[in-house]
């Protein structure tokens, strides 16, 4: 365990006070280590960036105790329309199947659910907001970060940071610092974001309107605000972020007549960038959110991408700063990390082409291609589901490969959360059971019988929760053993994940990744195998 000392202001200070590191603050605020954050700004952003939070990132705000008041700020079920340059609908996404415990697709309102992740740090008095701190100069060694600066008052600060984590946007001084290359393209052609309050438009969802000469995107957002974006000539932008009052008031009634520019938001021109940091480590200072990768908006993965860094890496922070790993284990956050990037980047490009693909020919065939979907429904039902979006899975990492490498392998990937009972009836969903820990779920029966005493010792240094399925016609209360198993009973879900696999007992990470599966007779050897990956002190 870390015992603090007067050399270090925190365990882990964090620059950014966005989604990414409000978020890194929450999860590590809540073991009690000692957390900054810092943020140039003199408040949070109170206007809209980002417009889509998908079941992955509310799952994590459900890890830190928040859903339910970010919830108050979403639309689930918020399906895609594309519509062709007659306004003919081609094709749609609504997938209704909810594998992690929440609607995948849902609007949100960005400045009231940043606000819900900030007034959750309230509960933390290890925590502390700095606003109007400006970084300037960041120094790393074996020991420490220093972090130095000014405040929007003029005055100098120094902090000294056991870790630092970089969360400060695509112009990070935090990326620039650890020498990492941000590679990519920058799209030369300007987009404008408009959003208005009190919506003129009223219908739900969010629209594509693949018009060759006006290609723009419809949004409906919480709370009676609707995002208009479309592309922007060249000649038309002012500087860098504006353009006429004129140019707007036109193409939004081109759109639809008569909208009134008196209600509008925020405007702002933007341009395309698909950027990679090459690395998100170096010593004690770690990437996350836009700092390590920049995305096209069109399929809102920036923001959620984001939420998935901060989960990542301040778990693994959290058990170097418990002394529970060594160093070695934040190793893996870039290996798991990097690649889910990658492969988000790619999807956000293509849908940027197939909303808006050029030549009048491409369009045609576009269309063409979403028509013929109906006569294949596995393609369509591909499209519709949105089984098309790279869900992180991790070849390398905090992960016991299996023995086979057969498709149905879920080593690496999110468990599901389906809803559960406990010993008493009450209803759960499963990651409210299982915490913010490692833990061992078995499907019908007890494996402890199997488990020798070095892997005992391994879970009772990770906390790890113990969980045994049975199905509703076995609930017998008196199988529960207080304070190591839970006993919850299931209506089919967790039998039919298990009945797919090559493993009766899974072990899951704090980000709910199966770290492991095996059958009860492996237990053991699979537990010290497992300590290996995580660096164990």
């Amino acid at each position: 365990m870390h015992t603090e000392t007067e050399a270090y202001n925190s365990d882990v200070t964090i620059i950014g006070a966005g989604p990414v590191g409000l978020t890194i603050a929450n999860i590590i605020g809540a073991t009690g280590l000692k957390v900054i954050l810092l943020d140039q700004l003199d408040k949070l952003i109170d206007y809209p960036r980002g417009v889509g939070l998908d079941d992955e990132a509310l799952r994590v705000f459900q890890a830190i105790g928040l859903a339910d008041d970010v919830a108050k700020h979403i639309t689930p079920y918020h399906w895609v329309r594309i519509y062709n340059a007659k306004r003919k609908l081609i094709t749609t996404v609504e997938p209704r199947h909810m594998p992690f415990g929440w609607s995948k697709r849902n609007a949100f309102h960005q400045p009231l659910a940043d606000k819900a992740l900030y007034d959750g740090l309230a509960r933390f008095p290890n925590v502390r907001v700095l606003f109007g701190h400006n970084v300037e100069h960041i120094q790393d060694d074996d020991q420490s970060v220093t972090i130095q600066g000014q405040t929007s008052a003029g005055e100098s600060f120094n902090l000294v940071s056991r870790y630092l984590v970089g969360s400060d946007g695509g112009r990070s001084i935090t990326r620039k610092h650890i020498g990492a290359s941000f590679e990519g393209t920058t799209k030369p052609e300007p987009f404008l974001v408009i959003d208005l309050a009190n919506d003129p438009i009223g219908r739900p969802n969010l629209e594509f309107v693949c018009d060759s000469k006006l290609p723009y995107v419809s949004i409906a957002l919480p709370h009676g605000v609707r995002r208009f974006e479309f592309g922007v000539p060249k000649d038309q932008v002012l500087d860098d972020f504006d353009v006429s009052d004129e140019f707007v008031a036109r193409n939004l009634n081109r759109i639809k007549p008569g909208i009134s520019t008196k209600n509008i938001i925020r405007r702002r021109v933007y341009y395309h960038s698909a950027r990679l940091a090459s690395k998100f480590r170096s010593g004690r200072v770690i990437l996350a959110g836009d700092a390590a990768r920049l995305m096209p908006v069109w399929q809102g993965q920036g923001y959620n991408s984001g939420i998935r860094d901060a989960m990542n890496v301040a778990w693994k922070l959290v058990f170097v700063l418990k002394g529970i790993s060594k160093d070695a284990l934040i190793d893996s956050y870039h290996a798991e990390r990097w690649q889910n990037s990658k492969d988000m980047i790619a999807v956000s490009v293509l849908m940027g082409k197939i909303f808006n693909p050029g030549p009048k020919l491409l369009c045609l065939l576009r269309d063409w291609a979403f028509g013929v979907l109906k006569f294949f429904p596995k393609a369509r039902q591909y499209v519709t589901t949105m089984s098309w979006k790279p869900i992180p899975k991790f070849s390398k990492g905090v992960i016991v490969e299996a023995p086979d490498e057969r498709t149905d392998n879920p080593i690496g990937q999110l468990f599901i959360q389906p809803s559960v009972s406990d010993a008493d009836g009450q209803k759960h969903r499963l990651d409210d059971l299982v915490g913010m820990n490692f833990s061992v779920i078995s499907w019908g029966y007890n494996p402890d019988d199997y488990i020798d005493s070095a892997a005992n010792k391994v879970l009772e240094k990770l906390s790890a929760t113990r969980i045994v399925v049975l199905p509703q016609c076995q609930a017998e209360p008196d199988k529960t053993r207080a304070g190591t198993f839970n006993v919850i009973y299931d209506d089919g879900a967790l039998k039919d994940w298990f009945d797919l696999r090559r493993g009766s007992v899974v072990v899951l990470r704090p980000d709910k990744v199966v770290a492991a599966i095996c059958e009860a007779s492996n237990i053991s050897e699979t537990i010290h195998r497992l300590a290996d990956r995580l660096s164990l002190a």
